[in-house]
């Protein structure tokens, strides 16, 4: 499965599947917070079968393993140090494995359980305050962490960080959690409907467009801890989590700061578009007629849309198609009022792009700034995951300046 929208201008070579690629500079680019090594990554993907997801899964599976067994030893002769750092790496490996996993496959629960574990696991050594929360919600929960500095007693600027449509709460630590607790901010890692955590915990929390619904919810948690300034309170989304942090935004007006990497303005439009346009041409009755063929085909298509259908709560392209239509920002751009910061990688595509540029012009926020990063700046990726440390640094730096001059 390729998709037309490119992703990035920089490039692995490891994988003629640029799906396999991407996915593999992923798990790379946790290398950042101590979440991966480059010499276990590149053994695992030497053992994977280009285009072949279940031997992706059996490959990082086991290299997760082989490094969950070398903190357990770590541990038990009480180098603490040594133990979070496997924990941390095999938290990824896990994740990464179970990304090519399909729900309707024996692993791919038991591999998030795993990531799940090995991470929080490696909580109870880490330097700073670290604590699994679980939000109660509409009877079930939102998962997630709070981090903040042991050193620093009272309240602090706080950043609430999202993800997007397979992202992972403990993934986001290595992506922003652990670069906002280096600076003084408390990190509140929270998984709504259709995060990858929260369907896994409760299958009935799937994807949806009211998504300032679970952020109320989420800023009432938030702003209930005597560690949260509620003068200083910042929300990022990753990804899909670009749509669903500013759509949120446009009604819950308690957040001061949004970033978003990137805005989504109207999924609908980047499905279509990443497809080559081919879906918005064709029946729906007639796509749900070849899908199944075309799943039996392409494993790599089956495990994308068997995980679609699983956050999102469906059983047919066309209602997945269908759903898309419901996510879009079009009309709330002129309720969003707080400081903006709009962030896209030049290699996303020119859709991904092009949307970005239209909600900068239409958000209605008097302080907004866009960023384009660049080949150049070594961060031009979705979500700018080869270079993590660049875009925390402007995020920060926006974030600081927007909360001194508050």
């Amino acid at each position: 499965m390729e998709m037309n929208e490119v992703r990035s201008l920089q490039k692995l070579r490891v994988f003629k599947s640029e799906e396999m690629n991407f996915h593999l500079m992923r798990a790379i680019s946790c290398m950042t917070e101590k979440g991966a090594e480059i010499g276990e990554c590149l053994y695992a993907a030497s053992r994977i079968k280009n285009g072949d997801p279940q031997s992706w899964v059996e490959s990082f599976s086991q290299i997760a393993a082989h490094v969950e067994n070398l903190a357990h030893a770590e541990l038990d002769k009480q180098c603490t140090i040594n133990a979070k750092e496997n924990y941390l790496r095999a938290s990824n490996y896990y994740r990464a494995a179970e990304y090519f996993a399909s729900p309707h496959d024996a692993e791919f629960h038991d591999l998030w359980a795993k990531s799940r574990a090995t991470f929080q696991s490696a909580c109870t050594l880490m330097d700073c305050y670290a604590e699994s929360i679980l939000i109660p919600f509409e009877g079930k929960g939102m998962p997630g962490y709070f981090f903040r500095s042991k050193g620093a007693p009272g309240k602090h600027p706080t950043l609430m960080i999202h993800g997007g449509a397979d992202t992972s709460g403990e993934e986001l630590y290595f992506w922003c959690g652990a670069a906002a607790v280096r600076r003084g901010y408390n990190a509140v890692i929270f998984e709504g409907p259709g995060s990858r955590g929260a369907v896994h915990l409760y299958p009935e929390l799937v994807e949806r467009p009211d998504f300032e619904v679970p952020v109320r919810t989420a800023v009432d948690y938030v702003l209930n801890r005597q560690e949260v300034d509620a003068e200083r309170l910042a929300l990022i989304g990753f990804s899909a989590g670009g749509y669903r942090c500013a759509s949120a935004v446009a009604f819950e007006h308690r957040i001061q700061a949004v970033i978003l990497s990137a805005p989504m303005r109207n999924i609908n439009q980047l499905v279509t578009s990443a497809f080559g346009n081919i879906l918005s041409l064709v029946p729906h009755k007639l796509i749900d007629s070849i899908a199944p063929l075309k799943m039996r085909q392409d494993p790599m298509l089956r495990v994308f849309l068997e995980y679609a259908f699983w956050k999102n709560g469906f059983n047919k392209v066309s209602e997945l198609l269908e759903s898309t239509k419901a996510y879009t920002l079009e009309g709330l751009e002129k309720n969003i009022t707080c400081a903006v910061l709009a962030l896209v990688g030049q290699g996303e595509g020119k859709q991904t792009l092009a949307q970005a540029q239209q909600f900068y012009e239409n958000v209605a926020s008097k302080r907004k700034t866009l960023r384009i990063f660049t080949f150049q700046d070594g961060a031009d990726d979705h979500c700018q995951i080869n270079n993590h440390t660049l875009r925390n640094q402007v995020v920060f730096d926006w974030l600081d300046d927007v909360f001194k001059a508050a």
